[in-house]
Formats: structure tokens, sequence, C-alpha cells
């Protein structure tokens, strides 16, 4: 069956999603342990129709590296509140969310921490996975990530920045469910750019330009991303650009062939600020109060908070047990995935 006889969507029950994940990671050499990890972060953005999911699997976004076998993820620099890792060429996911765990350590212990990790070259995912996961240990989260060079910075046509996003989380009286802020400083996600290539559509406008620095809405001649907001969104793909690769140590240019990508993760403990946890929690909710409840402009319209729709689309997913996905993805991840098993036995 070719891509022009599906339909452009296909409703995919979750358990079969998860099952091709896990089976796509064990042909990639993961093992189960490693798989686990990786599997929750990709599930996380699918589930939620964040661009960050299972197309990994299919465009050699988690291709392990050789040397990634022969040492493991290491400490390089430490103290009670920072740490910098090594991630000796792991996978970007298992790397952060070895850095991630680190820093909710560190503040649980110390109040702060910071800890930074280099030298990994694959996707890391949605970042909001690991600020959520610091969130849910009642700190406040904030990760930056960098990657390679595919955002041109404001006013120039070369990329330079890599789509180098920024999440922020805070914990909420509902220990579960705490805010998470996740963006992009691009116009457009990397990964929305591949899938609309899949699936033979055009990008938004203004979102991006061609090799002669002119807007274009075809993905198969994008070669820079533009960042968002003008000049506020380059100067912040910037700063991203200083956490992950001045202060973190990963590549300054060339990084995708460099093979060394950086992140930054920060915790704070806000009961060092607060008489406990729940009086902060108490001022959060407060003022996210004060957001929902402001009249909309659209009588009737709901006001979202970040991270909000994403988790109304997740517990759609996981109550109704199906995920509409792109029709030529889920070809290709069943085809990857078949391929693979067929070439082992």
């Amino acid at each position: 069956m070719t891509m022009t006889d599906v339909p452009a969507v296909v409703q995919v029950p979750v358990k079969d999603l998860e099952h091709h994940t896990r089976l796509a990671l064990e042909v990639l050499g993961y093992s189960p342990d490693e798989s686990s990890i990786i599997e929750r972060i990709l599930l996380y953005a699918q589930l939620r129709g964040n661009t960050q999911g299972v197309v990994k699997l299919v465009t050699k976004s988690l291709d392990k590296h050789p040397l990634s076998s022969t040492k493991p993820i290491a400490v390089e620099r430490n103290s009670p509140t920072t740490a910098s890792v090594d991630g000796n060429q792991h996978c970007g996911m298992l790397v952060l969310q070895y850095a991630t765990d680190l820093a909710i350590s560190k503040a649980s212990q110390g109040g702060v921490s910071v800890v930074t990790c280099r030298n990994y070259a694959t996707s890391t995912g949605a970042i909001g996975f690991y600020a959520q996961e610091i969130a849910r240990h009642g700190l406040i989260g904030l990760v930056f990530s960098g990657s390679p060079e595919l955002v041109a910075p404001h006013g120039g046509t070369q990329p330079l920045f890599g789509t180098n996003p920024i999440a922020i989380a805070f914990p909420r009286n509902d220990r579960d469910t705490p805010l998470v802020m996740d963006l992009a400083t691009s116009a457009i996600s990397y990964f929305a750019v591949i899938l609309a290539k899949l699936a033979k559509q055009a990008i938004p406008a203004n979102v991006a330009i061609d090799c002669q620095g002119k807007p274009t809405t075809d993905p198969s001649a994008v070669h820079a991303i533009l960042p968002f907001g003008g000049h506020k969104g380059s100067a912040l793909a910037l700063v991203v650009e200083l956490f992950s690769n001045a202060l973190a140590g990963g590549a300054i240019h060339d990084k995708d062939n460099a093979n060394d990508w950086a992140s930054c993760v920060m915790a704070v403990d806000p009961t060092r600020f607060h008489a406990d946890l729940n009086a902060f929690t108490a001022r959060v909710e407060q003022i996210l109060g004060r957001v929902k409840s402001n009249p909309p402009i659209t009588p009737g319209a709901a006001l979202w908070l970040p991270g909000e729709r994403g988790n109304s689309v997740y517990h759609q997913h996981v109550t109704q047990g199906t995920i509409d996905m792109d029709a030529s993805l889920w070809q290709q991840l069943q085809d990857f995935t078949s391929a693979k098993k067929t070439s082992r036995l």
C-alpha cells in the first residue's frame, strides 16, 4: 500500500502505538531499561499532539552511536549544587534524563541546582517532559536544550541556532499536573517540517526561508527556520545557545557533525522561600486562577494555561484508547519495525 492509497489520518490504538514504539527501540539496539525511558518521553509528546514524538524513530534521530556501548554516562565535575555530565555519545534522552535526576537530587538537598550535560548527538525529545519531572518532585524546573544549526538569527539568512527549546515547570496543588511551559524559540519545530514533508503538506507562511532567503511554505525547500516573534525569539534562542554551548560546553559550530549537543537543567526548591510547599502552590493557584478568570476576547472561549491543551489531548487519547496519526508516519513506523525484524531473522 502506498502513501497515496491511504487516508491522510488513521486512528491507531494506543496499545499498538506503544508496541511498535518498544519494538522500534529494541531493533535500534536499546536495552529494555533504556527503551522504557525513551518510550515514556516519545509517548509524552505523541499523546499530547507534540511533534517531538515517534517521528524520531523513522528519521534516524535515535540511531545509536557505536561509542555509546563502550562508556557510561559520567559526571565530570561535581559539587553539592552543580554538576557537569558527559553523555559519552549516549542517546540525548537518556543523557538529559540522567541530568534531570541529578538536578532533582541536588536541589532537594541543597535548595537549588544547575546541571549541564553535553557530548550526545541525538534528540532530547520534548523537554517539557523533564521540566514536568522536576515539578512533580515539588521543585521549579528549568530546561534549556541546544541542537544543530537550523534557525537563522533575526535578519539573517543562514542557519545558526538550533530550534533551542525552553521548558519551565511549576508545581501545583495537584502534584501530578504541574504547570509546564515548553516552547521552541523557532517559529516552527524541525520535526513539524519533517512531518509536513512526510504528509506532503505545506508549512505555515512566514516560518522559514529558502536558500535565496525568500519565504517558503514548501517543507522540501526549507534552508533555514525563522525565530518566533522576530528579534525577541532570536534573543531567547541566543540565550539557550549560551546556556547549552557556552556554559554546558557543547559544540559551537557544525554541531551535527561534531556530535556534541548540550543542555542545561536547573531546579529550585520553593520551600526555601516559603513555610512549606503548600504555601507556595497556593500562591501559584491564585495567580493561575486570575489568568483563567480573565474575560476572553471571544465570549465563551477558554483561556488556556501553558501545557493545559496538551494535557487535555493526552487524557482524551488515554481515555478513548486511540490516537489519530498521520497515515504515512504510522505506515513508516510499521514498515520500519517489520523490515528490521525480518533483517534480524
